[in-house]
């Protein structure tokens, strides 16, 4: 469905989430993970309306090969018919590990687009046409700054820190 990309390696938050009850870590861990998964949608969203990568960086512009083909001028790169931004979706997997949450698109053609394909051909021809990487999907600095306070905030409501858990009805895993 889409591209696996490591939020948090915090060894702390691990030790963390190792003493933390079982149930917790396994019902639990949704709530921030569907956060996070929300909010990278919104972060590809924001690439394809700005036309750049998650880090910032303009996508290439379209080539005169895809005006040829019927693209219409001014039109915006990765939109055609609109189809893959739309189909942006999260879904929460069980690994082995735990938990992780993938982030994607159920277009198959996505990966030419995020990675690129150099030796594309045009369809019934010999005629290559590459096909630029354009990014949408991914985190930068700040975004993963994002990520981390999520987790940092559901960690210190089930470990007890700065009291939240107590407030809340929560009782404090004992480390």
């Amino acid at each position: 469905m889409g591209m696996e990309v490591k939020l948090i390696n915090w060894k702390e938050a691990r030790n963390l989430l190792h003493n933390l009850r079982p149930e917790i870590m396994e019902y639990q861990i949704e709530t921030p993970l569907k956060e996070i998964g929300a909010l990278s949608i919104k972060m590809a969203r924001r690439s394809f309306n700005k036309k750049s990568s998650p880090s910032g960086k303009a996508w290439d512009p379209i080539s005169e090969t895809t005006f040829k083909l019927g693209k219409p001028r001014g039109s915006p790169p990765l939109v055609n018919s609109g189809r893959m931004k739309s189909g942006l979706l999260f879904r929460i997997v069980k690994r082995r590990a735990g938990r992780e949450v993938i982030v994607g698109t159920n277009k198959p053609y996505w990966i030419h687009h995020q990675f690129g394909k150099p030796r594309n051909r045009l369809p019934e021809t010999n005629i290559i046409a590459p096909v630029p990487a354009r990014p949408f999907l991914g985190a930068n600095s700040s975004d993963e700054a994002r990520f981390s306070q999520i987790i940092a905030k559901w960690l210190e409501k089930y470990t007890g820190k700065r009291g939240r858990a107590k407030r809340r009805g929560f009782h404090p895993v004992k480390l």
